[in-house]
């Protein structure tokens, strides 16, 4: 089993070539989601518009759009 580590909001996304790629797997984009929900809430600020949405809905966006770098370790 793998662990996800989202990079913090402040941080600027990894450059090419580290080990953020695509989620091809529900359970990664899920657990992305909820450690990203748990920044929002904390504070940080959206990487994209939320539109009026719940930060739930916000982070989720933000994952399939591949705002959000991420680590699988």
């Amino acid at each position: 089993m793998s662990a996800v580590t989202v990079v913090a909001a402040t941080a600027g996304i990894p450059e090419s070539g580290s080990s953020v790629g695509p989620l091809d797997n529900r359970f990664h984009v899920v657990s992305v989601a909820c450690l990203r929900v748990i920044q929002i809430r904390n504070g940080a600020r959206p990487r994209l518009d939320p539109g009026g949405h719940k930060p739930c809905v916000a982070a989720v966006a933000e994952v399939v759009a591949g705002a959000v770098p991420y680590y699988l370790s």
